[in-house]
């Protein structure tokens, strides 16, 4: 291979290959690109070294713009949801389950007229014992933490502002002593399932 410059803008390449001969003549720009492809189809080593070398654009872009697995929150660990009930997944004492699952209900179900049937089957399905649950309803509406409505069958209930921060407290305490939850193939918490069934 003869590389040889006339004058300095301009570049001359010339190749022999056998009785062949091959020549390149320009402006060293335009004489590179010229060669470039001849080079690689004349060294393959030279061409995988720079396949290696060359980024794939589109893959890039997708690790860059790919967003993150959501992360589990802590009433997503601790509050479960079948059909119109929410239960707690862990134990607790019942003044506090009582508050978890109406921030469950607002949560999940988008519901601010929980039922006394709803909280007592919610306690129920936590394993928690409880004959009567309004006395401790009661106490609340007493100290502003949960809004009572209606009467009797009708009486529906709801937090107040400052009930659903002492219901965010509560789980964020109970999700703290919590094993931590299992992780998908990606090393990310996987969310616990809840089984939406259909309301009664």
């Amino acid at each position: 291979m003869d590389n040889s410059m006339i004058p300095t803008s301009e570049l001359r390449i010339r190749i022999k290959i056998g009785n062949d001969e091959i020549e390149f003549q320009g402006p060293a720009e335009a004489v590179d690109k010229q060669f470039e492809p001849f080079r690689l189809a004349m060294m393959p080593a030279a061409r995988v070294v720079e396949e290696e070398r060359t980024p794939e654009p589109t893959k890039a872009v997708e690790l860059a713009t790919a967003p993150p697995p959501p992360a589990v929150s802590p009433l997503d660990r601790v509050v479960q949801v079948r059909g119109s009930i929410c239960s707690l997944r862990t134990n607790a004492k019942l003044d506090d389950a009582i508050l978890v699952i109406l921030l469950g209900q607002r949560t999940f179900r988008r519901n601010e007229n929980v039922s006394g049937r709803e909280i007592m089957e919610g306690l129920r399905n936590s394993g928690i014992t409880a004959v009567r649950a309004d006395i401790i309803l009661k106490r609340y509406a007493a100290r502003a933490m949960v809004v009572a409505t209606g009467a009797l069958r009708r009486r529906r209930y709801r937090l107040s502002l400052d009930g659903a921060q002492r219901a965010e407290q509560i789980v964020r305490t109970l999700a703290a002593q919590m094993p931590p939850p299992e992780t998908g193939v990606s090393g990310q918490a996987a969310p616990p399932k809840s089984d939406q069934g259909s309301e009664k």
